[in-house]
């Protein structure tokens, strides 16, 4: 077997893959998020989850949703944290609806889109703040959103509304191609 001080470039070579490796991964996005007081929230809050609907999975289903967007879109680099302030589900539990499993069910209706307040912070990868905000997201045309009723995935309207807003917020123009034009974006009157 030969010492390896007889393959200087290869040791040499693998080290520098290595550390451009480990550069590469310390320099992707990171997104976090927080869910502020979700006790209060409209929905989605542990004492409003009905039947089937677990208040932890809800957040945890809505905070991967937020990670995988800022994966696909967020500069290398950047720090993005999410407060969710209120959520609001597509739809409304109704006591009088109950399925075979004498559960509670959640009927959709013209007027009873999601919603969703949140606040953000942006910072580049040297920690300065790029972009703060307090939003109000809501989807009044959900029941007609294509894109929702094109999955088979949970809480695919809340969904699409957060997709929608990550992607105008944070995505270069060119990515926001995939959100239909006549996509509501701006909060309604409340109800």
């Amino acid at each position: 077997m030969k010492p390896l001080s007889v393959y200087p470039k290869a040791i040499i070579a693998l080290l520098a893959g290595a550390t451009l490796l480990l550069h590469a991964a310390a320099a992707t996005a990171r997104v976090e998020v927080e869910f502020v007081k979700p006790d209060n929230y409209t929905d989605a809050g542990d004492r409003h989850a009905a039947g089937s609907e677990d208040p932890k999975a809800i957040m945890q289903e809505f905070e991967r949703h937020f990670v995988k967007l800022g994966e696909t879109c967020l500069p290398a680099g950047q720090d993005l944290h999410i407060r969710v302030l209120d959520i609001r589900l597509a739809g409304r539990v109704e006591w009088w609806h109950r399925s075979l499993q004498f559960q509670d069910v959640r009927v959709l209706r013209d007027v009873t889109w999601p919603e969703m307040e949140l606040e953000y912070v942006l910072k580049d990868a040297g920690g300065a703040e790029i972009g703060r905000a307090k939003d109000s997201l809501s989807s009044p045309m959900y029941l007609h959103d294509t894109i929702a009723q094109s999955g088979l995935e949970s809480y695919p309207y809340e969904k699409a509304m957060m997709t929608r807003w990550f992607k105008e917020r944070f995505c270069p123009a060119g990515a926001q191609a995939s959100a239909p034009a006549n996509a509501p974006s701006a909060a309604p009157p409340p109800h």
